[in-house]
């Protein structure tokens, strides 16, 4: 709603193997992967050097390392909810919202955006999305001139249609009168 209301431009970027940027900050040790083998596979065991997917750690630790790198960058981390992050200088502010790997840049300034693209690029590879067209699974339309934004999930709907084997469901009239009041007897 604030995007609207301020004609704020919005950006998405995607943080590429995201959990493999974290390190580790403790011992884990973990069976050795299928098709690796050295000595007795029950035996030995890996000591893990960095946090990988499917790790308890790995989404901490790769978030830990996201909060390192913006706050070097002076964004800080609001009160209220712990994955949006504010960055106020220079009469440029930016509004990050972070979901896992996936970044969305709320501010008035084009030409921020391509600045701190290129300084969160030397702590991450960054795929840059371009424009917000669409945000976790929710299709997002932009009116500027009447600073509004729809909000559709009209994909979701015919996804979960097509899960139920409905996909090509056609509506019928129902058999009564609409709006018709049905008493107990």
């Amino acid at each position: 709603m604030l995007a609207a209301l301020q004609d704020l431009h919005l950006h998405s970027l995607n943080v590429s193997h995201a959990y493999l940027n974290g390190g580790m900050d403790c011992e884990v040790y973990m069976v050795q992967p299928e098709g690796f083998v050295e000595g007795d596979p029950k035996a030995k065991v890996c000591l893990l050097q960095e946090a990988i997917y499917g790790s308890k750690q790995g989404g901490n630790c790769y978030n830990k390392k996201m909060r390192s790198v913006l706050e070097s960058l002076d964004f800080r981390q609001t009160y209220s909810d712990a994955s949006i992050y504010i960055y106020s200088k220079d009469n440029v502010t930016i509004i990050l919202p972070v979901f896992v790997n996936d970044i969305t840049l709320a501010l008035k300034s084009e030409p921020a955006i391509q600045s701190f693209i290129a300084e969160l690029s030397q702590h991450f590879k960054i795929h840059d999305l371009g424009s917000t067209t669409q945000l976790l699974g929710i299709k997002i339309d932009r009116d500027h001139p009447k600073h509004s934004i729809s909000l559709s999930q009209r994909q979701y709907c015919l996804d979960i249609l097509d899960r139920f084997g409905m996909a090509d469901c056609k509506p019928i009239s129902t058999p009564m009168e609409p709006g018709l009041r049905l008493s107990p007897t």
